[in-house]
């Protein structure tokens, strides 16, 4: 397949991948809707994936961003948000409260899915959290995953712990995005769990792009590199270059496990660069 820096855009001509390392514009803003008020691009995002009427719980919920929001606009008639920490439970309620919310938003102490009820929400947000931190929770939810209906997760860093979690759990990947906010990129994951167990469409993204690596696709995504938005390009030119600080170091190693580490690392490195089409990125 050709690479990333061969996509074209209609008129304009398409991004190198030096180029797209330079993130022109992706500062902090806010994204206004006039009926949800202001959200991060990376929650507004999520919006359309959410369908009118859903029960919402939002893990790691924080100050409740995304379930205020989507009930002052009517999209969704309940929101249940999940926090580890008893004090910002208590602040939040409080502050809720003061806002005139009942019982259609309510907020409740506990580690990852634990306060949740099976089949109590239609749609499970977690944004937020490294995705090593969300896949533990996926794990500890085990199959009352499959009680709701649809996942959108945000993680904070490189999603291809849950691309490979949801592939041997046979939990479809429906979609992918990469939204810029605050300077940074990060992924967005839409995955069906009411079509938890369902192994062909959970293979489905990834048999499409056969002969690539399973592992090169978990942290590709499937989605993303058959598209190939400007946006995924921008996030993977910022990544190979960090990967190829990182090699310079790794060069220096001396002892036999260094050295192997090296290699493995440089195997790693120079197959993402084939794939993404930067034999001559520096």
């Amino acid at each position: 397949m050709a690479g990333c820096c061969s996509v074209r855009r209609e008129a304009k001509k398409p991004l190198t991948l030096a180029q797209a390392a330079r993130p022109i514009g992706l500062g902090r803003r806010l994204v206004y809707n006039e009926n949800m008020g202001r959200l991060p691009p990376r929650l507004s995002a999520l919006v359309r994936w959410i369908e009118p009427g859903s029960r919402l719980a939002d893990v790691g919920t924080d100050h409740a961003l995304l379930p205020r929001a989507l009930l002052r606009s009517g999209r969704i008639v309940r929101a249940v948000g999940v926090e580890v920490l008893p004090h910002v439970v208590r602040d939040l309620e409080v502050e809720l409260r003061r806002e005139g919310y009942g019982d259609e938003l309510e907020v409740r102490q506990g580690s990852g899915l634990s306060p949740l009820a099976p089949g109590e929400v239609d749609v499970v947000v977690i944004a937020g959290l490294g995705a090593e931190t969300v896949r533990a929770i996926l794990e500890e939810a085990g199959e009352k995953l499959a009680t709701y209906r649809r996942l959108l997760v945000v993680p904070t860093d490189e999603a291809a712990p849950l691309r490979r979690w949801f592939y041997r759990h046979a939990v479809p990947l429906l979609d992918e995005e990469v939204v810029w906010d605050g300077g940074r990129g990060y992924e967005v994951l839409v995955a069906s769990l009411a079509a938890y167990g369902d192994r062909a469409a959970a293979r489905a993204p990834y048999d499409a792009l056969v002969p690539h690596p399973l592992h090169l696709l978990f942290a590709l995504g499937p989605h993303l590199y058959a598209r190939r938005p400007e946006a995924w390009c921008t996030l993977w030119a910022m990544r190979l270059s960090r990967r190829a600080g990182r090699l310079e170091s790794m060069a220096r190693a001396r002892t036999p496990e260094g050295i192997r580490r090296y290699r493995r690392f440089r195997a790693a490195y120079d197959l993402l660069r084939r794939a993404l089409g930067a034999e001559n990125f520096s």
